[in-house]
């Protein structure tokens, strides 16, 4: 996978009180989601950090709290990427 493109300039879009499944680090902890140039990046408490290419996504599944507690953004991929020692 290629590197991602930080936003260096200007105002990065975040989103905060994120849980990423599988988990990152072995621990469910929230996190945040940041939009950057070519790809997005979570960032756990601890500093664990996973990258996801745009160019990776195959599908992305967005589901709102209609209803629900919670709102859902689920990512197909192309190629798998590696989360600790699992292939996801």
């Amino acid at each position: 996978q290629d590197a991602i493109q930080l936003i260096r300039t200007g105002k990065v879009h975040r989103l905060r009180d994120v849980h990423v499944r599988p988990n990152v680090g072995g621990k469910k902890a929230a996190g945040t989601l940041e939009l950057h140039t070519n790809g997005l990046r979570f960032q756990a408490p601890r500093g664990e950090k996973l990258d996801l290419l745009f160019n990776n996504i195959k599908l992305a599944f967005y589901q709102p709290a209609e209803k629900e507690i919670l709102v859902l953004l689920h990512f197909h991929l192309h190629n798998p990427i590696m989360i600790g020692k699992k292939k996801t």
